[in-house]
């Protein structure tokens, strides 16, 4: 979890990086509410449930303040921008044009459902 949004982070766990166009991305998958216009790209071709997207929120916000997380299993639609490198502004060339509040991500996920949902230490 960064300071806004909902992230999938593998920061510290996946060695690998993301590199487009001389900018370096971070290790994240945005998991974007797909009925939030300002962040979706398009309207999605599924039924949303805003409760649900409401209980994980809550459930993934209460466990980052006690230092846990949240394991689930996200099904929905995974998304970056093709071709790659209109993930940078080449008029702004330090500007990403990621996924997420802050452009980070180089892939969005918009859920259309949650499984197996765990707090784990």
């Amino acid at each position: 979890m960064l300071s806004r949004g909902v992230w999938l982070d593998a920061r510290t766990t996946c060695e690998s990086r993301f590199v487009v166009e001389g900018i370096l991305f971070e290790n994240l998958i945005a998991l974007t509410d797909p009925g939030d216009k300002q962040l979706a790209m398009h309207d999605v071709p599924y039924d949303w449930n805003k409760t649900v997207w409401s209980t994980i929120v809550g459930r993934i916000l209460r466990a980052n303040l006690s230092s846990q997380r949240v394991a689930v299993t996200v099904v929905g639609m995974f998304e970056t921008r093709v071709p790659l490198k209109s993930l940078v502004n080449r008029r702004l060339p330090m500007t990403r044009m990621g996924f997420g509040d802050d452009n980070l991500a180089p892939a969005q996920i918009l859920p259309k459902e949650f499984k197996a949902v765990r707090v784990v230490p």
